[in-house]
């Protein structure tokens, strides 16, 4: 599938087009609604004081300390570097081959 765009539209227009992206498929599912209402919600409570009732134990547990997650967080960001640099190297060579198969072909 071919996707055309104008490219002296500007960078800022490119960088915010919607169309053959994501971000339709995500604003329109239920669920990530739900979660970011839910989100909202608890730091909206956290932030008023709605939740100053809970025992200083249990209001712990609401948030997650940066601590907790530290060492999952470089782990996920490793693979995810790891993984980008991998699909654009196979990019760079899908992209060479083709441009020998072009330069062989025409001579």
């Amino acid at each position: 599938m071919v996707l055309q765009y104008d490219t002296d539209s500007g960078t800022l227009l490119v960088a915010l087009t919607m169309r053959h992206t994501v971000l339709p498929g995500v604003l329109m599912s239920c669920e990530f609604w739900v979660f970011l209402g839910i989100h909202i919600a608890i730091y909206v409570s956290s932030k008023v004081g709605l939740l100053d009732f809970m025992e200083p134990e249990a209001h712990k547990h609401v948030g997650v300390d940066f601590n907790i997650v530290k060492i999952s967080t470089g782990i996920a960001t490793f693979f995810q570097v790891f993984y980008a640099n991998q699909c654009y190297s196979r990019y760079v060579i899908l992209y060479k081959t083709t441009k020998q198969v072009f330069v062989d072909a025409c001579g």
